[in-house]
């Protein structure tokens, strides 16, 4: 399987196998996801992957800035 990113400027491509991959079917796309954790086989790409989803997909909860370190702090809830 070959996955090629590009991006930048007014591009932006993502290909299988020189397939476009908003154009593959859902079976397709989850067999790539498969195939891909477990070839990679790494808990952090899963950790990574599932913070993303939570972060772009779920509801802001609360946020507030820390009085120690002064960083913003966010809370997501993504209900399945």
């Amino acid at each position: 399987m070959k996955i090629e990113l590009t991006a930048g400027c007014t591009v932006d491509s993502l290909l299988v196998n020189g397939r476009k991959f908003e154009t593959l079917p859902y079976n397709e796309i989850r067999n790539v996801i498969t195939i891909l954790m477990d070839w990679y086989k790494d808990t952090d790409l899963c950790n990574d992957i599932l913070r993303d989803i939570v972060y772009s997909k779920g509801e802001f909860k609360d946020g507030y800035t820390c009085e120690q370190c002064g960083d913003f702090v966010e809370t997501y809830t993504l209900e399945i």
